[in-house]
C-alpha cells in the first residue's frame, strides 16, 4: 500500500486514532504500572498472558468497523434485503433505491449518482465497498503497527529484526486480504449480489476476514513469519559483518597512511638535520683554515 493510498484510507475511515511517540507510549504504560502498584516484571508477565487479545483486536477491528457500517446501512434501508438498480443516464451511472424513500433517514432519495459521497460513505455499490476496504486496510495497518511496537517495548527477548519481520508479514497479509476483497467485490458487482444494496459490502467483509483468517492459519502452520524474521536476521548479520570488514579495511589503510606519513616526516626531518649539521661543520672547517 502506497503512502497516498494509506492517507486516503485513513481519511475515509470513521475511526478516531491517537498518535503517540515511542517515548510517550513508554511513559503512558509506566504510569499505568505505577498506578496499579505492580512491578515491571509482573507487567511484562501480565502482557504476555493477555497479548493475544489486543493482537486479535488490532487485526480484526476493521472487520468490526465494516460490520457496523453494514448494520447502519441495513437499518437505514429498513431490512437486509433492500434492493437497488443501476441505470446509466447521460453516460453516468446512477443507483436507484427501491422502497419508500421517506422511511429512510440517510439515503432519503430515490436516485443518486453511484459516485455520490453519501452513497459511497454508506458502503453502497462497488465504490462504497472499495472505500470500506481501503479504510479498513489503513486502520489495520495503524493498529497492527501500534500493537507490534508496544509488544516490542514490553518484551525483553524481542529484537529489532523481530519487530521488522512481524510488521512486514502483517502488511503483506493486509495487502493480500484487501486485494482479494477488492477482486471479490468486482466479481460480485457483475452478479445478482449487486441487486442488494448491502451485497457488495458484505462480500468485502466476508472475503477480507476469511482471507485474513486463512493467512493467519497458514502463517502459524508453516511458521512463515519466523522464517522471514530469521532471513532478516541473517541479512542483518551479513550486513554487519560486511560493514565491520569495510571499517577494518579503512582503519588499516588509514593506519598505513599515517605510518607512511610519519616515516616521511621523520625522514624529512633527519635530512634537514643532516644538511644543517653538514653546513655547520663546513663553516667550522672553513673558519679554522
Amino acid at each position: 500500500m502506497s503512502e497516498k493510498q494509506f492517507r486516503a484510507g485513513a481519511r475515509d475511515s470513521d475511526a478516531v486514532l491517537c498518535v503517540l511517540s515511542l517515548d510517550e507510549l513508554k511513559r503512558l504504560w509506566i504510569g499505568e504500572i505505577k498506578n496499579n502498584n505492580i512491578s515491571l516484571a509482573e507487567a511484562e508477565k501480565l502482557w504476555e498472558s493477555w497479548r493475544g487479545i489486543p493482537q486479535f483486536a488490532a487485526q480484526y477491528a476493521a472487520v468490526a468497523d465494516d460490520m457496523g457500517l453494514a448494520a447502519r446501512l441495513v437499518k437505514d434501508l429498513g431490512h437486509i434485503g433492500g434492493r437497488v438498480r443501476y441505470v446509466q443516464y447521460s453516460g453516468r451511472v446512477h443507483v436507484i433505491f427501491k422502497g419508500y424513500a421517506g422511511l429512510r433517514k440517510v439515503l432519503n432519495g430515490t436516485r443518486y449518482l453511484a459516485s455520490n459521497p453519501k452513497v459511497v460513505q454508506m458502503g453502497v455499490g462497488r465504490a462504497g465497498a472499495v472505500r470500506a476496504i481501503r479504510g479498513g486496510a489503513a486502520l489495520t495497518v495503524v493498529l497492527v503497527s501500534a500493537f507490534r511496537v508496544f509488544d516490542y517495548l514490553m518484551s525483553d527477548n524481542q529484537t529489532l529484526t523481530y519487530l521488522l519481520g512481524s510488521l512486514a508479514m502483517d502488511f503483506i497479509k493486509v495487502g493480500i486480504s484487501a486485494a482479494a476483497a477488492v477482486a471479490a467485490v468486482g466479481v460480485a458487482s457483475t452478479t445478482a449480489v449487486a441487486a442488494f444494496a448491502v451485497g457488495p459490502l458484505l462480500v468485502a467483509i466476508v472475503v477480507g476476514a476469511l482471507i485474513g483468517f486463512v493467512l493467519d492459519m497458514v502463517d502459524d502452520r508453516f511458521a512463515i513469519s519466523a522464517q522471514l524474521i530469521d532471513a532478516i536476521d541473517r541479512v542483518a548479520q551479513r550486513a554487519e559483518q560486511s560493514l565491520r570488514s569495510h571499517v577494518d579495511r579503512v582503519q588499516d589503510r588509514i593506519a598505513k597512511l599515517a605510518e607512511d606519513l610519519a616515516e616521511a616526516v621523520i625522514q624529512s626531518v633527519l635530512c634537514e638535520i643532516e644538511e644543517y649539521v653538514r653546513e655547520r661543520m663546513h663553516r667550522v672547517i672553513w673558519i679554522q683554515i
